[in-house]
């Protein structure tokens, strides 16, 4: 991304965490997992299935970031939306 503005990576990361108090690490895991939530409720692909379309290459690794965002695991958000 730095290479696409213009910016080496170090000033970039300091430019993003100082506009959006928060890492492009950060940034784009909080999309992903956004994704994922929005998959979990229309879809009936597999957590796994879900994790791996919105850019997570390891299932656990996934598990660990959306339970990090939500404060619940994949099946746990999907059986409290499909409940309602």
């Amino acid at each position: 991304m730095s290479k696409k503005i213009g910016m080496n990576k170090d000033s970039f990361c300091r430019f993003f965490k100082k506009t959006f108090r928060k890492s492009f690490f950060e940034f784009i895991n909080e999309y992903k997992i956004s994704m994922a939530s929005k998959m979990l409720i229309a879809t009936d692909l597999t957590a796994s299935e879900i994790g791996y379309k919105v850019g997570y290459n390891n299932l656990s690794f996934f598990n660990r970031q959306f339970h990090k965002f939500v404060k619940m695991t994949p099946s746990q958000y999907r059986k409290m939306y499909r409940g309602i």
